[in-house]
């Protein structure tokens, strides 16, 4: 069975850690190609290995989720994006921000 590439890329190495260690990933048909902090790097990382799935969170310093997904849509590829986001946030997104899913992860204040 091929497996499914997935990136993360989130500022808090805790929610990376927390999510890496979570998800029984070979299991479920999945490969953690890649994960970082910087969103820049993401991008780096997101050319390498060409994921079909990428977690991303929405605030983050250098560029937020949905500068990040506007990047890799320009690309061309079939990308599905999950954004890490508080309920708020979703309000406060710009509706050309082709939002797949987001998933509401713990806030912190």
């Amino acid at each position: 069975m091929d497996l499914i590439d997935v990136m993360i890329v989130d500022d808090d190495i805790l929610a990376i850690e927390d999510l890496e260690s979570m998800v029984h990933w070979h299991e479920n048909g999945y490969n953690l190609v890649a994960y970082t902090t910087n969103p820049v790097k993401g991008l780096e990382l997101f050319n390498i290995h060409h994921p079909q799935i990428v977690i991303v969170d929405i605030r983050m310093p250098l560029m937020d989720g949905v500068e990040f997904s506007e990047r890799i849509l320009s690309k061309k590829m079939k990308t599905l994006r999950l954004f890490c986001c508080h309920p708020i946030e979703i309000l406060n997104m710009p509706k050309k921000s082709n939002l797949n899913r987001c998933i509401q992860l713990p806030h912190k204040e």
